[in-house]
């Protein structure tokens, strides 16, 4: 990347010089709606560069996984957990900028009342190579693997992890003891149910379905396709962000061969969608 493309990424990336602009279209924007664009999908996923790639736009404004005032206080065992709908309307009228960009992950599983509740709504839904994700869950989440997923043999406990299971993805999950998987295992459990809920919402229109090994591999195409799907201006310079040598790193662990089997053929289904 030359020098001439770095300022010009800072212009659209920069926190401060977004803040002006906000100032300034704000002021031409009272009375106007705006629209929002969620992300949703299995955490360690790539979704925070789609996040990035959409807020490389100036007609738009991000708001993080977790951050206040659209998710729940940080303090909270609600943390990562969107507001409710009618005060998530209540925060969007008062938007400077014509789109937003909201990445409710936790809620990935209400992706279509999410949609249906806020008028012009558009959802990207990212999946990424199973082996990947595992591998990125194991290095980033400094966590006992099965006391994250004990929530998903848990039908009693109120969590995230459990809500709106399909029946066969639970029936899927007994088959297995928690006692018996390892790390990777049970990460591979999680990949599994985040992703199943994708089918949930394959019909709905408002709802791109989206490859991260495709959005590396060739990232021209498929930043313009979501670009195209969200009505926002595409341009090249935003391809420049995208780190070729993000995919297919080696993995130095083995799955249960019926875990790896599913993951297979939901990596596989998954991908002739999109």
């Amino acid at each position: 990347m030359d020098i001439l493309d770095k300022l010009r990424l800072t212009w659209h990336s920069s926190y401060k010089i977004n803040k002006i602009r906000e100032s300034i279209f704000a002021i031409f924007r009272l009375g106007k709606s705006t629209e929002v664009i969620y992300i949703f999908g299995c955490q360690r996923s790539g979704t925070t560069i789609i996040q990035k790639l959409l807020s490389l736009n100036i007609n738009v404004k991000f708001h993080g996984e977790g951050d206040l005032p659209y998710f729940y206080d940080p303090k909270s065992d609600k943390h990562h957990r969107l507001q409710p709908i009618e005060q998530l309307k209540k925060l969007i009228k008062k938007e400077p900028l014509k789109y937003i960009v909201i990445k409710p992950l936790y809620e990935s599983h209400f992706a279509n009342e999410l949609l249906s509740a806020l008028p012009n709504s558009k959802g990207i839904w990212v999946f990424r190579n199973y082996l990947d994700v595992i591998d990125s869950h194991i290095h980033y989440y400094k966590q006992n693997a099965i006391e994250y997923i004990a929530p998903l043999y848990s039908q009693g406990t109120e969590s995230w992890l459990n809500e709106n299971l399909p029946e066969d993805t639970r029936e899927f999950l007994n088959r297995f003891s928690p006692d018996e998987l390892t790390d990777a295992d049970a990460y591979g459990l999680f990949w599994i149910v985040r992703n199943s809920l994708y089918w949930n919402v394959s019909d709905n229109n408002n709802i791109l379905l989206v490859n991260y090994e495709k959005l590396v591999n060739k990232p021209e195409q498929q930043i313009e396709r979501i670009y195209a799907f969200t009505k926002l201006k595409f341009s090249r310079l935003f391809c420049k962000i995208i780190r070729s040598n993000a995919v297919s790193k080696k993995v130095s662990f083995s799955l249960n061969p019926e875990i790896e089997e599913k993951c297979k053929q939901l990596n596989e289904a998954l991908l002739k969608k999109c």
